[in-house]
């Protein structure tokens, strides 16, 4: 998923879409939620892909539903880095 991300960096307009969806600003939103914007981003190279297993090292120790976006957005940007290095 890095390759796919560095090749054509979309990690601001998943950052937009998300904080559209985070109306209460706490941070989180669902993994289903995340997957869905992310496919949404890289329609071919996501669609038949499963993503949970990058999104899930991002839940929320009291709910495993919600994902940590913005520790996501950072991993995200530290691997696109890495790569294109």
């Amino acid at each position: 998923m890095i390759k796919i991300i560095a090749n054509d960096n979309k990690i601001d307009s998943i950052m937009g879409t998300i904080k559209d969806i985070d109306k209460d600003r706490n941070g989180y939103v669902t993994h289903s939620e995340l997957d869905d914007i992310m496919k949404m981003n890289y329609p071919k190279e996501l669609s038949s892909r499963d993503v949970l297993p990058i999104i899930k090292k991002f839940s929320s120790v009291q709910n495993k539903i919600l994902i940590d976006y913005k520790g996501f957005r950072d991993m995200l940007r530290l691997e696109v880095n890495k790569y294109q290095a």
